[in-house]
Protein backbone atom coordinates (compact mmCIF):
# COMPACT_ATOMS: atom_id res chain seq x y z
CA UNK A 1 0.00 0.00 0.00
CA UNK A 2 1.26 3.93 -1.16
CA UNK A 3 0.82 6.90 0.78
CA UNK A 4 -2.71 7.04 -0.90
CA UNK A 5 -4.05 3.39 0.23
CA UNK A 6 -2.87 2.04 -2.71
CA UNK A 7 -1.87 -1.68 -3.15
CA UNK A 8 1.21 -1.87 -5.22
CA UNK A 9 3.56 -4.61 -5.44
CA UNK A 10 7.56 -3.68 -4.50
CA UNK A 11 10.30 -5.29 -6.87
CA UNK A 12 13.19 -3.52 -5.08
CA UNK A 13 14.02 -1.91 -1.79
CA UNK A 14 16.69 1.00 -1.62
CA UNK A 15 18.86 2.36 1.14
CA UNK A 16 21.91 4.31 1.75
CA UNK A 17 25.10 3.36 3.29
CA UNK A 18 28.33 5.71 4.27
CA UNK A 19 31.61 4.08 3.80
CA UNK A 20 34.88 5.21 4.92
CA UNK A 21 37.79 6.13 2.92
CA UNK A 22 41.04 7.53 2.66
CA UNK A 23 40.88 11.34 2.50
CA UNK A 24 41.63 11.73 -0.91
CA UNK A 25 45.09 13.88 -2.38
CA UNK A 26 43.99 17.51 -2.94
CA UNK A 27 40.16 17.23 -2.03
CA UNK A 28 40.37 19.13 1.01
CA UNK A 29 37.60 18.62 3.30
CA UNK A 30 35.07 17.98 0.33
CA UNK A 31 34.60 14.00 1.41
CA UNK A 32 34.00 14.62 5.14
CA UNK A 33 30.94 13.87 6.38
CA UNK A 34 29.45 14.53 10.14
CA UNK A 35 26.55 13.32 10.01
CA UNK A 36 25.40 10.22 12.35
CA UNK A 37 28.03 10.38 14.25
CA UNK A 38 30.66 9.29 11.38
CA UNK A 39 32.80 11.90 11.39
CA UNK A 40 34.81 11.16 8.57
CA UNK A 41 35.84 11.22 5.12
CA UNK A 42 33.51 9.16 2.88
CA UNK A 43 31.45 8.04 -0.16
CA UNK A 44 27.78 7.69 -0.17
CA UNK A 45 27.00 3.88 -1.39
CA UNK A 46 23.07 3.43 -2.54
CA UNK A 47 22.00 0.06 -2.72
CA UNK A 48 18.74 -1.19 -4.55
CA UNK A 49 18.13 -4.96 -3.64
CA UNK A 50 15.36 -7.35 -4.53
CA UNK A 51 13.52 -9.90 -2.23
CA UNK A 52 15.77 -12.22 -2.28
CA UNK A 53 19.18 -9.74 -1.20
CA UNK A 54 20.94 -9.41 -4.60
CA UNK A 55 22.12 -5.93 -5.42
CA UNK A 56 20.80 -5.16 -8.36
CA UNK A 57 21.91 -1.68 -8.62
CA UNK A 58 24.58 0.37 -6.87
CA UNK A 59 25.42 3.99 -6.91
CA UNK A 60 29.03 5.01 -5.63
CA UNK A 61 31.37 7.54 -4.99
CA UNK A 62 29.40 10.79 -4.77
CA UNK A 63 30.94 12.13 -1.03
CA UNK A 64 29.59 11.14 2.33
CA UNK A 65 27.86 14.16 2.97
CA UNK A 66 25.77 13.96 0.13
CA UNK A 67 22.26 13.17 0.88
CA UNK A 68 20.66 9.51 0.10
CA UNK A 69 17.94 11.11 -2.20
CA UNK A 70 20.00 13.47 -4.19
CA UNK A 71 22.68 10.77 -4.47
CA UNK A 72 19.61 8.17 -5.96
CA UNK A 73 18.74 11.21 -8.34
CA UNK A 74 22.37 11.50 -9.74
CA UNK A 75 21.68 7.84 -10.88
CA UNK A 76 20.13 8.18 -15.07
CA UNK A 77 19.69 4.25 -14.65
CA UNK A 78 17.86 4.28 -12.09
CA UNK A 79 15.80 7.34 -12.39
CA UNK A 80 15.07 5.60 -16.09
CA UNK A 81 13.77 2.46 -14.18
CA UNK A 82 11.46 4.54 -12.41
CA UNK A 83 9.91 6.16 -15.20
CA UNK A 84 9.60 2.51 -16.70
CA UNK A 85 7.88 0.53 -13.91
CA UNK A 86 4.11 -0.55 -14.34
CA UNK A 87 1.52 1.37 -12.19
CA UNK A 88 1.33 -1.33 -9.89
CA UNK A 89 4.78 -1.66 -9.06
CA UNK A 90 6.58 0.09 -6.53
CA UNK A 91 10.46 0.53 -4.82
CA UNK A 92 10.39 0.27 -0.84
CA UNK A 93 12.98 3.29 1.03
CA UNK A 94 13.32 5.12 4.05
CA UNK A 95 12.02 8.18 4.66
CA UNK A 96 14.84 9.46 3.46
CA UNK A 97 13.74 9.08 -0.15
CA UNK A 98 10.59 11.09 0.03
CA UNK A 99 9.68 13.01 -3.18
CA UNK A 100 12.65 10.99 -5.19
CA UNK A 101 9.67 9.51 -7.45
CA UNK A 102 5.73 8.59 -7.21
CA UNK A 103 7.22 5.02 -7.83
CA UNK A 104 9.00 5.14 -4.26
CA UNK A 105 7.16 4.42 -1.46
CA UNK A 106 8.56 5.22 2.44
CA UNK A 107 7.32 4.86 5.50
CA UNK A 108 4.55 7.69 7.10
CA UNK A 109 6.95 9.87 9.67
CA UNK A 110 5.44 12.68 12.48
CA UNK A 111 2.54 12.08 15.21
CA UNK A 112 -0.95 11.35 14.90
CA UNK A 113 -0.08 8.68 12.58
CA UNK A 114 -3.88 6.68 12.19
CA UNK A 115 -4.49 2.64 12.85
CA UNK A 116 -3.70 2.17 8.76
CA UNK A 117 -0.38 4.19 8.35
CA UNK A 118 1.02 2.62 11.91
CA UNK A 119 -0.14 -1.01 10.31
CA UNK A 120 1.83 0.59 6.73
CA UNK A 121 4.84 1.30 8.52
CA UNK A 122 5.14 -1.77 10.43
CA UNK A 123 4.77 -3.79 7.20
CA UNK A 124 7.40 -1.50 5.26
CA UNK A 125 9.55 -1.72 8.35
CA UNK A 126 9.61 -5.73 7.84
CA UNK A 127 10.27 -5.80 4.37
CA UNK A 128 13.41 -3.11 4.69
CA UNK A 129 15.24 -5.39 6.44
CA UNK A 130 16.26 -7.64 3.47
CA UNK A 131 18.13 -4.50 2.13
CA UNK A 132 19.71 -3.93 5.36
CA UNK A 133 20.53 -7.53 6.08
CA UNK A 134 22.52 -6.98 1.97
CA UNK A 135 23.76 -4.50 3.23
CA UNK A 136 25.49 -5.80 6.46
CA UNK A 137 26.22 -9.08 4.91
CA UNK A 138 27.96 -7.10 2.17
CA UNK A 139 29.75 -5.15 4.75
CA UNK A 140 30.67 -7.63 6.96
CA UNK A 141 31.37 -10.36 4.54
CA UNK A 142 33.91 -8.67 2.38
CA UNK A 143 35.28 -6.65 5.05
CA UNK A 144 34.65 -3.05 3.94
CA UNK A 145 35.62 -1.33 6.90
CA UNK A 146 38.49 -3.21 8.03
CA UNK A 147 40.88 -1.83 5.52
CA UNK A 148 44.02 -0.07 6.38
CA UNK A 149 42.75 2.54 9.03
CA UNK A 150 39.39 0.82 8.73
CA UNK A 151 38.82 3.23 5.33
CA UNK A 152 38.87 2.08 1.62
CA UNK A 153 42.35 3.68 0.21
CA UNK A 154 41.08 6.89 -2.01
CA UNK A 155 44.58 8.50 -1.95
CA UNK A 156 44.77 9.02 -5.69
CA UNK A 157 41.03 10.05 -6.03
CA UNK A 158 37.72 8.19 -4.55
CA UNK A 159 36.85 6.63 -7.86
CA UNK A 160 38.69 3.85 -6.99
CA UNK A 161 37.00 3.57 -3.29
CA UNK A 162 33.76 3.41 -5.54
CA UNK A 163 35.18 0.86 -7.66
CA UNK A 164 35.60 -1.17 -4.66
CA UNK A 165 32.48 -1.10 -3.34
CA UNK A 166 30.75 -1.74 -7.12
CA UNK A 167 33.66 -5.14 -6.81
CA UNK A 168 32.04 -5.82 -3.44
CA UNK A 169 28.74 -5.92 -4.36
CA UNK A 170 29.41 -8.19 -7.32
CA UNK A 171 31.16 -10.59 -4.87
CA UNK A 172 28.31 -10.40 -2.73
CA UNK A 173 26.14 -11.52 -5.77
CA UNK A 174 28.33 -14.23 -7.11
CA UNK A 175 29.27 -15.89 -3.61
CA UNK A 176 25.94 -15.67 -1.59
CA UNK A 177 23.76 -18.24 -1.10
CA UNK A 178 20.34 -16.65 -2.01
CA UNK A 179 17.02 -18.38 -0.99
CA UNK A 180 16.00 -18.25 -4.42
Amino acid sequence: MDVDGNIQRVLLFIDGVIIKIQRPDHAGNAYFCGRNGKSCDSINVQYLVDKYGRIRHVISGLSGATHDKTAAEWSVELMNYLNQLPQDYAVLGDPAYRNLHNRVMHTFTGNGLNAGQLAFNDRARRLRQIVERSIGATELKWRMDQLKENRLPAKYGPLFAAQCTVAICVLHNRYTNFLA
